[in-house]
């Protein structure tokens, strides 16, 4: 009977771990409890998982700035070259504009010439479609 409850009790503690120190006559002891222990092998591994972090962070940070920056000029570059093609665009309407207005400009000047020498057919024409007016030819007013 005496076995069967030993074996029952066996590898089962029912008083906390304790540490003792003892230094000449001062003796101390501390009581570990089990959640203590979690709690400081929870900090533990949080501490190293943010250390091994942090190191990995300073380790490729360099290729993190260089992937960055080169990103950055690969989006400029970009951006130079868009520039680039509105700004010739805008030449080429420019030129064109240019073009169509000096064109406009020479047909109105020739439709100018065409006014003038209108005007001038007329005043010369007038004197003459008045005699014959007076000569009795009728003609229809214009």
């Amino acid at each position: 009977m005496l076995s069967g409850a030993r074996s029952r009790e066996f590898g089962r503690r029912k008083e906390p771990h304790r540490i003792i120190i003892a230094h000449g006559d001062v003796v101390q002891d501390f009581v570990v409890r089990p959640w203590i222990m979690s709690s400081l092998a929870f900090l533990g591994v949080a501490f190293s998982v943010l250390y091994l972090s942090a190191t990995a962070y300073l380790v490729f940070r360099d290729e993190i700035i260089t992937f960055s920056r080169s990103e950055q000029a690969q989006m400029q570059s970009e951006y130079e070259d868009r520039i680039a093609q509105l700004r010739s665009q805008i030449d080429r309407i420019a030129s064109r504009q240019m073009l169509d207005q000096q064109a406009l400009q020479s047909h109105v000047q020739t439709l100018m010439q065409k006014q003038a020498d209108f005007e001038a057919y007329s005043s010369v024409l007038e004197p003459i479609i008045t005699k014959a007016r007076k000569a009795g030819c009728p003609f229809a007013p214009s």
